[in-house]
């Protein structure tokens, strides 16, 4: 049954891990490189500048098939560069001005059409509707019990929940929680169960089980990148075999 216990847990985040190698572009130029930490190759690319505000950012581009010239360039020449609005930036330009290497121009283009001078959200949760309520996870954590909400709603205080991330598909492991409900009886006394209509809840009858608050703090652990720092370590269980509970 542990074993069990430790496959629900890999198979929970699998979808999250296998992401994490490649994690979109989006991504990329967000924690992409700044020009006071390397200096750019002579290689196709974009200059861009990373504009942020209370609750939305901007990514303004320009479009380089010399990332090390037009680099250079701009250093010494902000204002030729109206696109890049370095002349708004509260800092040294050098602070500011990141790059990001391409296989060829055109591909550098085609960044500048999809992700110029777009406006995005800092919070999914701030902007979301009915129709489209993001693709995180929620925790809401109270006394005894949890519960993971797949999809947020309007009647949600996100004020009291822990954001998770998008760990996987929500129809699939909404199905993975709902059966293993005999399982969870085997490490904690369960008094709530239930798993559908978006969202797992569980809960415990004693207070102490110190196994129901190692299964908790399993998504307590996940990184802000979505992934989860720990793995179920059966070693941190103990089982409390009754008369009627056969192994």
């Amino acid at each position: 049954m542990f074993d069990e216990i430790s496959f629900l847990v890999q198979e929970t985040f699998q979808d999250a891990e296998k992401k994490a190698p490649n994690q979109g572009l989006l991504s990329h130029l967000l924690s992409g490189s700044k020009g006071n930490e390397s200096l750019p190759e002579e290689v196709p690319g974009v200059l861009y500048h990373l504009q942020v505000k209370a609750s939305t950012f901007v990514i303004r581009i320009q479009p380089s098939e010399n990332l090390k010239e037009d680099y250079q360039n701009v250093l010494k020449h902000a204002d030729l560069y109206p696109g890049l609005r370095l002349h708004e930036a509260d800092s040294e330009i050098r602070e500011h001005l990141r790059f990001f290497e391409c296989d060829n121009f055109q591909v550098a283009k085609s960044i500048k059409t999809q992700l110029g001078n777009k406006r995005f959200p800092l919070f999914e949760e701030h902007v979301f509707n009915v129709s489209d309520p993001g693709d995180s996870w929620w925790l809401d954590i109270n006394e005894n019990n949890f519960s993971i909400l797949f999809k947020l709603s309007h009647t949600d205080n996100i004020q009291k929940l822990v954001k998770l991330g998008p760990l996987g598909d929500i129809e699939k492991y909404q199905e993975l929680f709902g059966k293993l409900a005999g399982y969870f009886e085997m490490f904690f006394p369960v008094s709530e169960h239930s798993s559908g209509h978006g969202k797992f809840h569980i809960g415990t009858s004693d207070e102490h089980s110190a196994n129901f608050h190692h299964f908790q703090n399993i998504f307590l652990n996940v990184h802000p990148s979505g992934l989860i720092s720990v793995s179920l370590d059966t070693t941190d269980l103990v089982v409390n075999i009754s008369d009627n509970c056969t192994l």
